[in-house]
């Protein structure tokens, strides 16, 4: 049985030991170092009493919050997630570092009490800039939001010990091979196969800052033998071409090898093997880099552990193991504070966000437009179609809580056409559907999927289908 410390919600000095099946509790070790804890607990066990939401529970040498609680008939499904209770109580005003280095810049954000590991091969020296765009601070964001950002910045992840306070800084691609076999129908079971070749490329053109004075950004050909471009050819002797542009790189060496993580990602196709393994010695951990044989493909190749589900009992464990460990800026994001984090190569203004936001209101143009109720809750949602305007539209489709409604003579009606759950009417439709308890229309009352031959009159009008409609 799996045994969890449960801190009573109303003193988190006491803890409760909860057991748990050992098949029903179980760690989800995620490369972007987000841990989840996840377990199933009888409803009649004694434990169920401390389950809340915002509980501390312990378990696999951490410490989590319980985040998500699902009842079933017998049975609670607990989703945890780490507590970083730590790193999100501060709110930074106006942060922006530049020109500094990741132990200088990590120390400007760390929680009292905390330390930090770094693992090898991450870069101690190398400076950069920390910002929320170009010249932009952060604005009011807490310690989480911007160690995601310092992340993406310096090619890095964290993992957390919450109960001792450790933050481990770690170089996934310092990581070589262990010498690790895993063998189909030897060691490891239930093979799933995943290939992506959608992204790839041989050939990347990298460049940095923009010279405003010159218009033209740093590239790598001072150092590259004159190419602006990296290349490699070793899976493809195909020519395809693409581009990087992060202006945040200032230093032509510091671009060029981020250039080349880009490139190492993208020139060989995307491979991802799930399997079950038996880890009973539990010598598997996150970031381990062993060789797969794949017999049926005749490949031998090494692949980086990127997703490591570890139960208590290792003989559930299963692995997620990847030919190209996933982009930093693609395990590393996070939303906070209302502020979009900004990654290694896409970024989000507040312009950005006002734009998105005015657009699905419908206040910045655009065929698209939400109508909003008095206390600011979406009601309708209006497709216009000869206009940007709701005022000057004629034709239109109304999507609310009672269907899908069109009209050919604007906003206020009349709809001619409306769509839902019970089937269509239309002015000139053949068949209505039940729409018993409405005003009789020529003292025939519409029940049923009457037929307009059925009922013996002529099509209705349009005011007496938004009549019915009513």
């Amino acid at each position: 049985m799996a045994v969890l410390k449960v801190y009573d919600y109303s003193n988190y000095e006491n803890a409760i030991p909860v057991t748990v099946e050992n098949d029903k509790c179980y760690c989800v070790h995620n490369a972007n170092g987000a841990d989840q804890l996840k377990f199933e607990l009888q409803k009649a066990s004694g434990g169920y009493g401390y389950i809340y939401e915002e509980v501390k529970v312990e378990c696999f040498s951490n410490r989590f919050i319980i985040k998500k609680i699902e009842e079933q008939s017998d049975f609670v499904v607990v989703t945890c997630e780490l507590d970083y209770d730590d790193w999100l109580e501060n709110i930074y005003i106006d942060y922006r570092k530049t020109n500094i280095n990741l132990p200088s810049v990590l120390a400007t954000i760390l929680p009292t009490n905390w330390s930090i590991s770094y693992g090898d091969g991450v870069d101690l020296v190398r400076r950069a800039t920390v910002e929320y765009q170009e010249g932009v601070p952060f604005r009011a964001s807490n310690a989480k939001t911007i160690l995601d950002v310092i992340g993406a910045t310096y090619g890095v992840v964290f993992n957390y010990d919450t109960i001792k306070k450790i933050l481990y800084v770690i170089n996934m691609g310092f990581y070589s091979p262990s010498g690790d076999y895993f063998i189909e129908d030897l060691n490891m079971s239930n093979l799933k196969f995943t290939g992506d070749s959608s992204n790839f490329i041989t050939r990347l053109y990298v460049y940095g800052k923009k010279d405003e004075a010159t218009g033209k950004y740093l590239s790598i050909a001072s150092i590259n033998d004159g190419k602006e471009y990296l290349e490699d050819t070793s899976y493809s002797d195909k020519i395809i071409s693409d581009s990087a542009v992060d202006e945040r790189y200032t230093v032509v060496e510091d671009l060029k090898a981020y250039g080349e993580s880009i490139l190492a990602e993208r020139s060989i196709p995307k491979r991802s093997y799930t399997f079950d393994i038996e880890n009973i010695d539990g010598t598997m951990y996150l970031y381990k880099v062993v060789t797969i044989v794949d017999k049926s493909k005749r490949l031998r190749l090494n692949h980086q552990c990127i997703k490591y589900t570890e139960y208590t009992d290792h003989s559930y464990d299963m692995v997620t193991l990847s030919s190209v460990a996933p982009s930093i800026d693609l395990v590393l994001n996070s939303v906070s504070s209302g502020q979009a984090a900004m990654t290694g190569r896409i970024s989000f203004t507040e312009t950005n966000i006002e734009a998105i936001s005015e657009l699905m209101l419908g206040t910045s143009g655009g065929y698209f437009k939400w109508i909003l109720d008095s206390a600011g809750n979406k009601k309708e949602f209006l497709v216009l179609l000869d206009s940007t305007s709701v005022g000057t539209a004629n034709k239109l489709f109304k999507l609310d809580e009672n269907g899908l409604h069109y009209s050919s003579t604007g906003y206020n009606g009349a709809y001619t056409t409306i769509l839902n759950e019970q089937g269509l009417v239309t002015a000139a439709s053949a068949t209505y559907p039940d729409l018993q308890n409405k005003p009789q229309i020529n003292g025939v009352t519409l029940t049923g999927n009457k037929t307009l031959a059925d009922l013996n009159f002529n099509p209705l009008t349009e005011a007496e289908i938004n009549e019915i409609l009513v």
